[in-house]
């Protein structure tokens, strides 16, 4: 690569002219390269409203189905006796409950042996039958220990579970029926070298259901969590009510203050897309961020969307109604705000409402439904009008870093050409000064 002295001969600063004439082209590319870093800042919005858009989804998903969307608070006053949790479905009211039984797993031992290990029984089968479930088949031989054998019943089909016990003198084998109440006790079958299980006395603990009182009424049920008693009440039976003892009162109210603060997160959440999709649209009267979304067809579709799936008319009862009823309110700017005042006087006059007009009634979709349609319109995966928008900004993006490209190449070519010129300019002037010094000397 050859030594350039830039302007030794000439005087000229040639390097300095070679950068200026460079920059002058690379400078072309400023233009596309302030509209990438538009664009791609357009992206990040897009990005970042999908975003927004899918959290919005989320919190809809609690308000698609009527259960989920009203509060409802269960009290107890004996969380000794039950345990009790509510959803949306439950209706208001007082309970009294007794507990007299509780349900129980049926529990069956084997005969008593001296050692676990293999040889201390012989060949034989085990059939058991759990409640109506099909028989399953336990065979074992010599070659199995106490708790192969056991691990043979816990490992199989049947809906039971085997362990080793050990007394401080003998072992012996437990198998319980893994869900309580009588449907759920287990029919033993032997043959060859027994256990033992059909033996008198092998039943250590009886399946039983669990019984209870409801307002005075009897109630059994095979399992002690029971979920099909009080609409929209769960309850878990933990303890006996004694002889002598008073009922346990279970109190179900509506959690007005619960049913808000599950509204205000739908309202906030709605609010942030308004608040992107404003600031894009807004102009400000003199200019316009050239990063910004300012007339995007896209956005303009999605803020009329939004305010017509919001201002529209959803099914009640026999008739329809707004979400206004609800005291959920929009303003000129497309926000949400929710009028406390309204909000009581709909839960207390027709708490029914606010479940049809999110979850839908007679058939008819509900807000939650058109919304969440909606977020899938604009967000689904390459089909969704944002993402398209995405694709359409990153193949604009490459058509700009195409642009930049050839001129930063156009750029280098240039300096290079420049180089060599002025190089071959400096190499002819050093040679006319060399003949001007020759003919100096001699006279000319």
């Amino acid at each position: 690569m050859p030594i350039n002295f830039s302007g030794l001969a000439s005087g000229l600063d040639t390097g300095s002219i070679v950068d200026s004439l460079v920059s002058i082209e690379s400078a072309r590319a400023d233009t596309f390269n302030e509209r990438k870093f538009n664009t791609e800042r357009q992206i990040s919005t897009i990005g970042s409203l999908s975003s927004i858009m899918k959290d919005l989804n989320t919190k809809l998903e609690s308000f698609s189905t009527k259960n989920e969307i009203r509060q409802m608070s269960v009290e107890t006053t004996n969380e000794n006796r039950v345990v009790v949790t509510s959803s949306g479905a439950a209706t208001a009211g007082n309970f009294a409950m007794r507990v007299t039984n509780l349900a129980k797993n049926q529990t069956s031992q084997s005969q008593t042996y001296a050692t676990p290990d293999a040889g201390v029984v012989g060949t034989g089968t085990l059939d058991l039958t759990v409640g109506s479930d099909p028989l399953v088949s336990i065979a074992y031989d010599a070659s199995d220990s106490l708790y192969e054998i056991a691990d043979r019943i816990t490992n199989s089909d049947a809906k039971a579970t085997a362990s080793v016990l050990f007394d401080g003198t003998d072992y012996r084998i437990m198998v319980t029926s893994e869900d309580t109440g009588i449907a759920n006790g287990i029919t033993f079958g032997e043959s060859g070298d027994a256990l033992g299980l059909t033996l008198g006395g092998a039943e250590l603990i009886p399946p039983e259901d669990a019984a209870f009182s409801i307002n005075g009424v009897a109630v059994t049920r095979p399992s002690n969590d029971v979920t099909d008693v009080i609409t929209g009440v769960s309850l878990q039976l933990v303890g006996l009510t004694q002889v002598g003892e008073a009922d346990t009162n279970i109190q179900v109210t509506q959690d007005t203050e619960g049913t808000k603060t599950k509204l205000q997160e739908f309202v906030d959440s709605y609010n942030k897309i308004v608040d992107v999709v404003n600031k894009e649209l807004t102009y400000n009267g003199t200019t316009k961020d050239g990063s910004s979304l300012f007339g995007d067809s896209t956005l303009r579709q999605l803020q009329r969307t939004l305010g017509a799936n919001i201002s529209t008319n959803y099914a009640n009862g026999t008739g329809q109604t707004s979400l206004g009823i609800l005291g959920i309110e929009m303003d000129n700017t497309g926000k949400l705000s929710i009028d406390s005042t309204k909000l009581d006087n709909t839960l207390s006059t027709d708490p029914r409402a606010i479940d049809n007009i999110f979850a839908g009634d007679g058939g008819n979709d509900g807000v939650a439904k058109v919304l969440q349609d909606m977020v899938e319109t604009y967000t689904q995966s390459s089909t969704g009008l944002l993402s398209s928008k995405t694709e359409s900004l990153n193949s604009r993006i490459k058509v700009f870093d195409t642009q930049i490209e050839r001129i930063q190449q156009s750029a280098a070519a240039l300096g290079e050409q420049l180089n060599r010129q002025f190089a071959a300019l400096e190499q002819a002037m050093s040679q006319l000064n060399s003949q001007q010094s020759f003919l100096g000397a001699i006279g000319f």
